[in-house]
């Protein structure tokens, strides 16, 4: 997984000012990704359904199974109003959307554009004001095994540097 850092810096020539950027593209391995940002920030935890009723998913948890319909929970914060802030969310390989078409949603954190892809989930917001949201997005587990669930990652596209990563995760499935 790709994750980008960037810098920005002025620069002086012949009396006059001029922007510039400098970017740092390295790759890392997804276990390895601390959480973190500026501005903006990302928490995702897990759910899944038994008996009606939704219970975190942590370690005491009975295991998961195929066909578990699971719930991930974004709780996201801003700082400030931002402007087209995208939020892309990976999946494990074992689980599918509930909802595989792509479209312009009303979310519990306001209206944005949904596109689904094979490995991953990626939300467009217009605008995001000042303060915490919280909105959910189901998954069916569809077969046994040990899967990793990539980071979350949201960003201002207008400002990059304003961003969160959240850290990976692992998904334990039996039959």
């Amino acid at each position: 997984m790709v994750f980008n850092i960037y810098k920005s810096a002025n620069v002086c020539y012949d009396n006059s000012v001029s922007w510039g950027s400098v970017y740092a593209r390295y790759t890392l391995p997804v276990e390895d990704v601390v959480a973190g940002g500026k501005g903006l920030n990302i928490a995702r935890r897990l759910e899944v359904r038994r008996e009606g009723k939704w219970e975190a998913l942590e370690g005491n948890t009975a295991p998961l199974t195929v066909g578990d319909r699971i719930r991930v929970v974004f709780t996201l914060t801003a700082d400030r109003d931002y402007d087209y802030v995208s939020l892309r969310t990976g999946r494990p390989a074992c689980t599918e959307p509930t909802d595989k078409l792509s479209g312009y949603r009303w979310t519990e954190a306001g209206g944005c554009y949904r596109v689904v892809r094979d490995t991953d989930l990626q939300y467009f917001f217009e605008k995001m004001s000042k303060g915490t949201r919280t909105f959910t997005n189901e998954l069916i587990i569809d077969r046994a095994g040990t899967y990793t669930f990539a980071p979350s990652r949201i960003q201002c596209l207008y400002s990059p540097e304003f961003q969160d990563i959240s850290t990976a995760g692992t998904l334990l499935v039996s039959e």
